[in-house]
């Protein structure tokens, strides 16, 4: 597949992001090296071709360069991607409206936008130059709390856990405290799939789902994000590589 796709340049940010994070664990699992220097190379020239000295008004293609940005900085160990993210951070967080957790120049947010503007906090807060990772802690968990819990992206959770999965500390948890905020909107499927939907919308007061259809590939690029949030077993967001490509 990488012979096939290695001619092949990204036509968006968000393209090009999910094409250096791939080439990154790409280059780290080959067992050939040449192979292994080939897809980091590209990933390198993708970098330099269309996300270095970015700029775009939307704050998704903003994530995504964002996340691309410190994926290539933290494969090739060069300081200057993680410099040109911090200038695109820039960017995004001046949009961001603290108190609400929502961008100021966007309203309507799909799976896979939440899904982007989470992974890029989530990058340069674990491997982001210093001097961002509080901000991006901040806004992450501000964006977080909005859009999964007060926004009601995530449709459904059970009134009480109760399965072999609860520690016995959690059975007796009350349900709004453990899932939810106070003024989250009530989840409607309880106890059936955990799943998020489609879309959601801050009208400048308030959340509404405004279509909780299932859409499985902003769905599944969402449950990646989440599960790169922490360390734990089967987590690795970033590839351990350790040398750069000329």
């Amino acid at each position: 597949m990488f012979k096939a796709l290695e001619a092949r340049d990204p036509e968006s940010p968000q393209e090009a992001a999910a094409a250096i994070r791939a080439l990154a664990y790409r280059s780290w699992t080959a067992q050939d090296n040449a192979v292994g220097d080939a897809a980091l190379a590209k990933a390198r020239s993708i970098a330099e071709g269309q996300l270095m000295g970015f700029t775009s008004d939307d704050v998704v293609e903003q994530a995504a360069a964002i996340l691309g940005l410190v994926a290539i900085g933290d494969a090739t160990k060069d300081a200057k991607y993680l410099d040109a993210a911090d200038e695109v951070f820039a960017s995004l967080t001046a949009d961001f409206d603290p108190k609400h957790g929502v961008f100021n120049s966007k309203n309507v947010y799909n799976v896979d936008d939440v899904a982007w503007i989470i992974g890029s906090l989530n990058f340069m807060l674990q491997r982001g130059n210093n001097d961002s990772k509080n901000a991006a802690s901040d806004t992450l968990l501000a964006f977080y709390e909005a859009t999964i819990s007060l926004g009601g992206m995530q449709l459904s959770a059970p009134p009480g856990k109760n399965g072999v999965m609860a520690a016995e500390f959690e059975k007796d948890l009350p349900s709004v405290v453990y899932y939810h905020p106070a003024n989250s909107p009530p989840p409607p499927m309880v106890g059936k799939l955990l799943v998020p939907a489609e879309e959601i919308t801050w009208d400048g007061s308030s959340w509404s789902v405004t279509s909780d259809k299932l859409v499985t590939a902003g769905a599944m690029h969402l449950a990646n994000e989440l599960n790169w949030l922490g360390p734990h077993p089967g987590s690795i967001p970033f590839p351990p590589l350790g040398a750069s490509t000329p």
